[in-house]
């Protein structure tokens, strides 16, 4: 894969301008020209500019990738920030933005919220613990297969241990033979809305150009209160006096963008470093 930054014009746009505005297209050689009126370059500039004498690990612009050099498919945020580990060893959620600890607020079991909101419906909070417990299976069994059938062509999904531990995932998060037959059937009686689009070739781009968009727009919303943030995949990282902040941000912005009038499930995760938590 080969990623090409997307400019308003490469010959007379100055190194200043190309950091503030990063996009991306990933897939082919062709470069995808956005004018410098495009809402993706003024609001990636309006939230570079405001990082820019922050301070905290990694430091990077924002950038926007799509994929297949179309701006509806794909077009997550990016920074080398979300490069720090935090699953083996919570490194990301203990380094300090601007001399203050941090928390993460996630939108929780986003790709199946959104594909439900799309038809005007909540899932249960924790949708992939209610599917397990009702499968009788793991959360990570459930998490696995569903993130993979959302971005699958069709049902061929590759469930092989083998595979799994190429790609250093626990044999314990992959679903067996029988376990994929009860998952499927609890999502096909119980939310049928949803599994009507899983295995549908294109479906998982389409929820990360949403994805994008809504944690894009609740950033630019966040810099306009003058608060810093940076995205760590359907998540936000902010300072934790502002978390409050961050929660109606990512609300309002999720359901502006979904066209619905209920709330998104959030999750947050709080640096080791706060005294107490609620």
């Amino acid at each position: 894969m080969k990623r090409k930054l997307i400019v308003v014009n490469p010959k007379k746009e100055s190194e200043t301008e190309r950091y503030y505005a990063n996009t991306f297209n990933i897939e082919n050689e062709q470069t995808l020209i956005l004018p410098k009126t495009h809402p993706d370059i003024v609001r990636l500039r309006r939230i570079n500019e405001a990082l820019q004498k922050a301070t905290f690990a990694f430091k990077s612009p924002i950038t926007r990738v799509y994929s297949n050099n179309d701006v509806i498919q794909g077009g997550r945020l990016y920074c080398a920030f979300q490069r720090l580990p935090d699953r083996r060893a919570r490194i990301r959620i203990n380094t300090l933005l601007n001399g203050l600890p941090c928390v993460e607020v996630d939108l929780s079991c986003n790709h199946p919220a959104m594909l439900m909101a799309l038809n005007g419906l909540q899932i249960p909070r924790d949708w992939y613990s209610y599917v397990a417990s009702k499968a009788n299976c793991n959360r990570n069994k459930v998490k696995f297969l569903v993130t993979r059938m959302i971005g699958a062509e069709d049902r061929s999904i590759d469930l092989r241990p083998s595979t799994a531990k190429k790609n250093g995932i626990p044999i314990t998060d992959i679903p067996s033979i029988c376990d994929r037959e009860q998952i499927e059937y609890v999502i096909s009686t119980e939310f049928p809305q949803l599994n009507k689009s899983l295995c549908k070739g294109g479906i998982g781009v389409f929820l990360q150009n949403l994805e994008g968009e809504i944690l894009l727009n609740a950033m630019d919303a966040l810099v306009n209160q003058e608060i810093l943030s940076l995205p760590v995949h359907d998540s936000l990282c902010v300072q934790y006096i502002f978390e409050k902040e961050a929660k109606d941000a990512i609300e309002k912005s999720w359901m502006d963008v979904l066209g619905v009038d209920f709330k998104p499930w959030i999750k947050v995760d709080y640096s080791d470093h706060l005294p107490s938590k609620p």
